[in-house]
């Protein structure tokens, strides 16, 4: 699974299907990608950065960091029914009926293509897409039977 962004790109996969070890069940590899050089000189705050100004709590600050903003620190990703029915208890019947369609469009559809079927203004869709993540659910669902634990960041 993939989340672009202007400046990076988070990707996950999952190590027990990438490997074909079963003792990687439960493993999911989180990577970081920064599109620019100009990005990578900002984030270190040095014009020649080298693999030594990587350090280990550095990369666990900034894979944190993409986790928190994607609404995935600390949560679990929920079933669609467990989403639906997060999203009905926080913000009531119908509201979370419009929430619920609105992230499973979110999941299948990039944000630019949800503004442009839906005439939303980008502001007012990432203002509907907070309050879902306030209710304490990430911008994703899981098909298993069951939600699937927060992440955790181990080194």
């Amino acid at each position: 699974m993939e989340f672009h962004a202007s400046k990076k790109t988070a990707e996950f996969s999952d190590k027990e299907n990438e490997s074909g070890f079963i003792e990687a069940h439960w493993i999911l590899r989180q990577e970081i990608t920064l599109i620019r050089a100009k990005d990578i000189q900002q984030l270190f705050g040095n014009k020649k950065p080298t693999l030594l100004d990587v350090s280990k709590e550095f990369v666990a600050e900034q894979l944190q960091d993409e986790l928190a903003k994607l609404g995935l620190l600390g949560n679990s990703i929920a079933t669609h029914d467990a989403a639906l029915k997060k999203l009905c208890e926080t913000q009531g019947e119908l509201a979370g009926l419009y929430y619920h369609a609105l992230l499973i469009n979110k999941i299948d559809k990039s944000r630019k293509e949800i503004v442009k079927e839906t005439r939303m203004h980008p502001r007012s869709l990432d203002r509907k897409l907070q309050k879902i993540v306030q209710a304490g659910i990430p911008l994703t669902l899981t098909d298993r039977e069951e939600p699937l634990p927060p992440l955790t960041i181990n080194l």
